[in-house]
């Protein structure tokens, strides 16, 4: 996993999301990095895994913030 190396975060969207959904959520990250103080600077991943989750190693609530804008894009994506 990338973040155990780079201490980034990663966003792993299950293998069974669509390829559209998950340009969506790299949009997102993208628009977070440059747009939102929590995300600005920080490295993000986006890869696929058996589920959807968000793993910040060095911020909880931060995951836990992604994690809600992630699942709330997708469940209206």
């Amino acid at each position: 996993m990338a973040s155990s190396i780079f201490m980034g975060i990663t966003v792993t969207l299950a293998r069974n999301i669509s390829d559209k959904d998950f340009q969506q959520v790299e949009d997102l990250v993208r628009h977070l990095q440059g747009t939102d103080y929590n995300f600005s600077g920080r490295a993000i991943w986006v890869e696929r895994g058996a589920v959807t989750a968000v793993h910040d190693p060095k911020d909880a609530l931060r995951a836990a913030l992604l994690q809600l804008m992630v699942d709330g894009m997708l469940r209206v994506g």
